[in-house]
């Protein structure tokens, strides 16, 4: 293991953090060879954090009562990567072991299950929270916007979508609610005071396709949860007419999420291919 290498991976990490704001020391590990294409043990990736931490650039909680680390950047590991990244996520530790945190550790922990299951030659990447309007200043966040590209029986094939984490503390209502608004935002054409031409759908200047859309459950009773939600959404008279436009799904855990396997789909609880 040549040490330009090793600076190499710090390098990487540090950009990961930037990009994804706290993510543990295997999920950085998974991330960064993946994106690289090279081989770097556990070990070493923990002692080049660990020169990081030193140098004041990471520093670490610890959310889970194993010996793992979750690590965000301090103030000086964003100087570093400064105009290297766009949309950047800051963490400090009050955020580190919050509920944001946590929240944001579903959609890490989702992408990164991704990334594993696929494998190198998959291209996986996400990014957090992007603003999407609505009109009259209104906007849509999804938690994150998933991206897959693929080889699947001998043919690239590519998939998207608007990634939701549930982890139990919202109600059902609320969960209907964001399939409502994001119809709308799939309406939605951006208009100037006074100009009455027609605007370009907004989504068409933002994405080639419109994106699928995932619930992530990672809460008790999950399954559960799901069919209340499905039941809910299929009898919303907000929905009902336009289900041929929203194409919505569902998993019960992301620690378990397999690409491979079909996903759950809303409202009909049918189960259609990740990459169909």
């Amino acid at each position: 293991m040549t040490t330009t290498f090793v600076a190499s991976f710090r390098t990487e990490a540090l950009s990961t953090l930037g990009q994804h704001g706290i993510l543990t020391t295997a999920q950085l590990h998974t991330i960064v060879t993946h994106r690289t294409g090279r081989s770097l043990c556990v070990g070493s990736c923990r002692r080049s954090l660990a020169k990081a931490e030193k140098a004041g650039l990471v520093t670490s909680v610890s959310r889970t009562r194993g010996p793992e680390k979750s690590w965000y950047l301090t103030s000086g590991g964003f100087e570093a990567v400064a105009g290297t990244i766009s949309n950047p996520l800051k963490m400090n530790a009050a955020i580190a072991t919050g509920p944001t945190a946590a929240h944001l550790g579903v959609v890490n922990a989702l992408g990164v299950r991704v990334t594993e299951a696929l494998g190198l030659a998959a291209e996986v990447s996400w990014t957090h929270e992007q603003p999407l309007p609505l009109g009259s200043g209104r906007y849509l966040r999804p938690d994150a916007v998933l991206n897959v590209l693929t080889q699947q029986g001998g043919e690239l094939v590519g998939g998207q979508w608007f990634v939701e984490a549930d982890r139990g503390t919202e109600s059902t209502g609320t969960l209907v609610d964001k399939l409502v608004n994001y119809l709308t935002y799939r309406n939605y054409r951006p208009t100037a005071p006074g100009d009455r031409t027609k605007a370009e759908l907004h989504w068409r200047t933002r994405f080639r396709d419109w994106p699928d859309i995932m619930f992530a459950f990672d809460c008790p009773r999950a399954e559960k949860r799901i069919q209340r939600f499905s039941a809910w959404a299929g009898n919303d008279p907000r929905l009902e007419p336009h289900w041929g436009k929203l194409n919505v799904a569902a998993i019960a855990s992301v620690v378990d999420v397999d690409p491979t396997k079909p996903l759950l789909q809303i409202p009909t609880l049918s189960r259609k291919p990740w990459l169909a």
